[in-house]
């Protein structure tokens, strides 16, 4: 591994490299409703790869199974808990995560994101709850973000782009992005999402690599009182988030 002297204003030899390779590739190349309900499917890259749901902590389900939705939420919001993370002890700590839902109201670059939750290796926030209001169409978009070193290709695009007279570009969650990236999941009341809205518990099973299948959600179960998912008496080898879903209190 090579570094940079602090304040030599250069690149290291890694980025240097990158950076040539990059340049001559680019002169080559210039010349309680019921509706259907989608299982989620997310690209091999996004960090959703499948749901779980409990609605008595103890039995669980795939979340795709779900066949009826609650129309209440349309009116009254939902009450959201953000538990965290587990991962299993024989995979290596994720770098970063974060967890953010989206306000109805549309801003400049669509739905206005609010980072509700986030993970750093060794540190992540604690239990929060909020209240969410659906959009128009239903649905309660969540966004969780794998958050991952740059390789030096894109460090190098970093500060490629940080001389140039581009615009630079904004550091808060675009949900059309987040979409196109397989991050997000759609909890709806509606006739469309990627599994229904119901009071209960959310497992959102967590995509490391291309090769991960989707967990046997029949096979798995809580332990009691608490949120620790296990097969066959031991921790799932997958990571996942937790989330809550509840009617908003008076």
């Amino acid at each position: 591994m090579t570094s940079k002297q602090p304040g030599a204003g250069g690149l290291d030899r890694r980025d240097f490299l990158v950076l040539g390779s990059a340049a001559a590739v680019g002169a080559a190349a210039s010349g309680l409703s019921a509706g259907p309900i989608q299982a989620v499917v997310a690209p091999a890259t996004g960090a959703i790869l499948s749901v779980g749901y409990s609605d008595d902590g103890a039995h669980l389900h795939s979340a795709s199974r779900l066949r009826t939705t609650d129309s209440r939420f349309r009116e009254e919001g939902v009450e959201l808990t953000v538990h965290g993370l587990w991962q299993p002890r024989s995979r290596a700590a994720l770098a970063a995560l974060n967890v953010s839902a989206f306000s109805p109201h549309i801003g400049e670059d669509g739905p206005v994101p609010f980072l509700a939750w986030t993970y750093r290796r060794g540190n992540q926030s604690g239990r929060v709850t909020f209240r969410a209001a659906l959009d128009d169409n239903g649905t309660l978009p969540l966004a969780i973000e794998r958050v991952e070193r740059p390789s030096s290709v894109r460090r190098v695009r970093r500060l490629m782009s940080s001389i140039s007279l581009a615009p630079v570009k904004r550091n808060f969650p675009r949900l059309t992005d987040e979409e196109q990236s397989g991050n997000v999941c759609r909890l709806t009341s509606g006739s469309t999402g990627d599994a229904c809205l119901r009071p209960g518990t959310y497992f959102v099973a967590l995509r490391r690599s291309w090769w991960d299948s989707a967990p046997q959600w029949n096979l798995v179960s809580p332990e009691e009182r608490s949120l620790q998912l296990l097969q066959s008496g031991r921790p799932v080898d997958f990571e996942y988030v937790a989330l809550t879903v509840a009617y908003p209190k008076a």
